[in-house]
């Protein structure tokens, strides 16, 4: 066998070998552990959904809670308050608490007063359905069921609904029951197709277990999500729950796929490393089998001072196969130029920052989109280039890069292959998707009433104040407690509570400084967090404020020393009360 021979056998050998072994980790082990990342991220966000439902059905028992605590209901459904009925069941009251079934129910669960509200009208009830989830609520413990509620999803008519029960008592929930309240909201089309793009699902259905047919030789474990089937698009998952009635409901929801393009990029990545080793054996063999030393000496150089940009083309005269060599080394580096032309052509039009520097962070190319934040990222870049040095092949940073304005760009920076280390700079502005997040989770933090923040939020921010307040700042807490509450409610009724709630609650906003903390506590009390400023008396303003629209209120204030919790904080408020009006 001639020397080529061998040459090109022990070439065509490594590179098969190279390819095998490459494919079999590949499929042995890639593929699996990005199945298994898929996997982790549908069940979360499978949990996800089931935590948002959970919240929906809380919300809807704490609504009934304050519509069935209410005296004005109790003396009605003990038939001494007729009023009652004309003036707070009319249309309002389903549009206003976006619900669709109200009805009050005698102790026998006839109902007395309510109705189905849907397609804009309010229509009768079905006494008998009602009577089968009172039926559900009867079963519970009795020390239960006459102070409590009970809530959860079940179907109304082929519809999924979230349901609430809770026995009429009086405003301060005392009393014998004097019967019970019941409300639902449906989750129709509308509402489904709502959490699936809230959630960014492919689908998203409730059905109830027995009419879920993909199901019926599955065993499902309660409340544990499971991947049933595996799509191009996605991974389809279901939940099974129980329904308000104990039967079980399936929650099905296709989760589209987010770590496939790994696949892909790990295809691409074996196909170059492929082709590269080929042109590596090609040029290895031309070496090996000693044929014009010189020449090749010329291509090489000839590569260089292309690479250089000192010439474009090498030329070499003959019809060898060095000559040969040498043409197909030019068709390559037009290859690369006409490439080079193309990636700078969609660099120009992209939206995103790209940027090109060397290895001395000279900036070589920056696109249109990149010189309108140049200034604002300049001083941000250079530290991320200076950490490049240290980074070992295929390395990258990723950094979020806060500027002025609020604006937060996600930059990535990438060392480019190469004698002379060029820096690759990446940036995309995702200020609206951020910002799109936080609009979401703020709306799930915030009173549904007053607009203003709940008591777990002034809990988040009294860490950092406690810091402050460690270091010497000085911070004190204002409670207000709105008095009389009840009577208002029992008089005015529900919308009349409400309405005062908003008022002082907007009065506090106004009086607010920048850096003032506030948030609703309970359903009449309300904590803020001042910075104390020697030149500013901000409790006076804001009690006056609140007294402009309210009188009855109570005022304690309490300082935070740093090292308490809020409840205790507040606890201290109510001990050093200033004034009751």
């Amino acid at each position: 066998m001639s020397i080529k021979k061998k040459i090109l056998l022990a070439y065509f050998l490594t590179i098969s070998l190279f390819f095998i072994l490459t494919f079999f980790v590949y499929n042995l082990h890639a593929k699996k552990s990005i199945k298994e990342l898929e996997s982790i991220y549908t069940i979360e966000k499978a949990k996800n959904i089931e935590e948002f439902l959970n919240f929906e059905i809380q919300n809807l028992l704490s609504l009934t809670k304050d519509w069935a605590g209410w005296t004005e209901a109790w003396l009605y459904m003990r038939g001494k308050n007729p009023s009652f009925e004309k003036i707070n069941i009319v249309e309002t009251s389903w549009i206003n608490n976006k619900i669709n079934i109200l009805a009050y129910l005698t102790l026998d669960g006839k109902i007395k007063a309510g109705g189905l509200y849907y397609g804009k009208k309010i229509n009768p009830l079905k006494e008998e359905i009602i009577k089968k989830y009172l039926e559900v609520y009867f079963l519970l413990d009795p020390q239960v069921k006459n102070v409590s509620g009970y809530s959860g999803i079940s179907f109304f008519d082929g519809m999924p609904v979230i349901l609430a029960i809770h026995p009429v008592l009086k405003s301060d929930l005392t009393g014998s029951v004097a019967g019970y309240l019941i409300m639902g909201r449906f989750i129709d089309e509308a509402k489904l197709k709502f959490i699936k793009n809230l959630f960014g699902l492919n689908l998203f259905k409730i059905f109830k277990s027995e009419d879920f047919s993909e199901i019926k030789n599955i065993t499902l474990p309660e409340r544990i999500p499971k991947i049933i089937k595996e799509t191009h698009y996605g991974n389809h998952v279901v939940i099974n729950i129980k329904d308000f009635t104990g039967s079980f409901i399936v929650l099905s929801l296709e989760v589209p796929k987010k770590i496939s393009a790994a696949e892909k990029y790990i295809n691409i990545m074996m196909l170059n490393h492929f082709f590269i080793s080929v042109l590596y054996g090609f040029i290895l063999y031309i070496i090996v089998s000693k044929l014009l030393i010189s020449k090749l000496s010329r291509i090489i150089k000839g590569i260089k001072e292309i690479k250089e940009n000192k010439k474009e083309l090498i030329k070499i005269t003959g019809k060898d196969e060095l000559c040969f060599l040498a043409e197909e080394i030019n068709k390559f580096f037009k290859e690369i130029k006409n490439k080079e032309e193309l990636y700078k052509t969609l660099a120009e039009k992209s939206n995103e920052i790209i940027a090109l520097f060397n290895r001395n962070f000279d900036l070589i190319y920056i696109n249109p989109a990149g010189k309108k934040y140049l200034d604002l990222l300049e001083e941000n870049i250079y530290p991320m280039l200076t950490e490049s040095l240290s980074l070992k092949e295929n390395e990258k940073i990723e950094k979020e890069i806060s500027l002025p304005r609020g604006m937060l760009i996600k930059g990535v920076i990438q060392p480019l292959e190469g004698e002379d280390r060029k820096i690759l700079f990446l940036g995309q502005d995702i200020t609206p998707y951020v910002y799109e997040k936080e609009i979401l989770l703020d709306m799930t933090r915030k009173d549904y009433i007053t607009g203003m923040y709940e008591k777990d939020y002034i809990e988040e921010k009294l860490g950092k104040i406690n810091a402050l307040a460690k270091k010497g700042k000085k911070y004190a807490f204002l409670l207000i407690k709105v008095e009389n509450l009840d009577k208002i409610k029992d008089t005015g009724g529900f919308m009349a509570k409400n309405e005062i709630l908003i008022k002082i609650s907007q009065q506090i906003k106004n009086s607010l400084r920048k850096n003032d903390i506030s948030a609703k506590l309970k359903d009449d009390e309300f904590g803020i967090i001042l910075k104390v400023e020697d030149d500013e008396n901000i409790v006076d303003r804001i009690s006056e404020s609140i007294i402009s629209v309210y009188p009855s209120i109570s005022i304690g204030l309490a300082s935070i020393e740093g090292n308490e919790s809020l409840d205790k904080i507040i606890q201290k408020a109510k001990n050093q009360k200033l004034t009751f009006l």
